[in-house]
């Protein structure tokens, strides 16, 4: 009986160390890295279930001025979450200064808080 309690307190104690919650979507937040050689003139992020882009989708400076992105930097963003609460998954696009809009679908952002878009305007997504 022992023994078997002794199993019993080994594997719930490593089920609580390895049991990780998934964030509240209100918690979700990401590091945007340009390495694309250009620089982003627009951030836009938005679920990936919505059919088109809103203007709240857009990234704002606090002073209401576009966020933009030159190349070698990076931003920390939080998407617009204001009845979003239970979204998931994102998309990004970012525009360029000669009107060339790069979009990435369907991001899970439960699990990746880091994306590099690198100069073939590819995205690398990492934790």
């Amino acid at each position: 009986m022992k023994k078997s309690f002794t199993v019993f307190l080994l594997l719930f104690v490593a089920a609580v160390l390895f049991y990780a919650p998934e964030p509240a979507s209100a918690d979700i937040y990401f590091t945007l890295s340009n390495e694309s050689g250009r620089t982003f003139k627009e951030i836009w992020v938005g679920p990936s279930s919505n059919e088109k882009w809103l203007e709240r989708d857009r990234f704002e400076n606090r002073d209401g001025s576009i966020t933009s992105l030159r190349s070698g930097y990076h931003v920390e963003l939080w998407p617009n979450m204001n009845g979003r609460q239970d979204v998931r998954y994102w998309d990004i696009k970012v525009v360029t200064p000669d009107g060339r809009k790069h979009e990435y679908h369907n991001i899970d952002m439960y699990i990746v808080n880091h994306i590099e878009i690198d100069r073939s305007y590819e995205a690398h997504y990492s934790r």
